[in-house]
């Protein structure tokens, strides 16, 4: 099952972008990472709202939803008022990655630094985060097979920046 949401600026009460989604809990509808630079703009400036216009729709239906919706409000592109790149419909539902763009992404990113900004951002969005017990040791089978941590021996200087780090913490048990 499939949606379709919008956003609506909330400085002209007016939408400025129309998606679809078929993930759980509007996930989509919620992202702020993969987005164009007209919307990061936009969002950048003043708040928004999410809207969902369809809800438990088939994939097709949303993707000739969404293409009906960006050619009524038209993107800015085209003198309209949306942040939309695309007249709709495309979706990337079950698009697999090839290992070679993944690492091209990956590749990238590599080296890049978060501002300050983003960092406040990221930790907002995560706080008051609760984490299953299942998740939990997930993680820690991770980590324990990470092939970076596995081996390496910590210097005493790193030793005792960590020892400070955590003075006055209450660590559980």
């Amino acid at each position: 099952m499939a949606y379709v949401y919008r956003h609506i600026r909330l400085d002209k009460n007016e939408p400025f972008y129309i998606g679809i989604g078929s993930d759980k809990n509007y996930k989509r509808a919620k992202d702020w990472h993969a987005r164009n630079k007209i919307w990061k703009s936009i969002t950048s400036r003043c708040d928004y709202e999410i809207e969902i216009l369809f809800d438990n729709i088939t994939w097709e239906e949303a993707c000739k939803k969404e293409i009906e919706f960006i050619s009524l409000y038209k993107r800015i592109i085209d003198n309209g008022i949306l942040a939309n790149l695309s007249t709709g419909g495309e979706g990337n539902l079950g698009i697999k990655r090839t290992k070679e763009a993944i690492e091209k992404t990956a590749n990238g990113k590599r080296g890049t630094k978060l501002s300050e900004e983003v960092k406040k951002r990221i930790s907002e969005k995560l706080k008051g985060r609760k984490l299953t017990e299942e998740t939990k040791q997930k993680m820690r089978e991770r980590m324990l097979g990470n092939a970076y941590t596995k081996g390496h021996k910590l210097s005493d200087i790193h030793k005792e920046r960590i020892s400070k780090a955590n003075l006055g913490k209450k660590h559980k048990k």
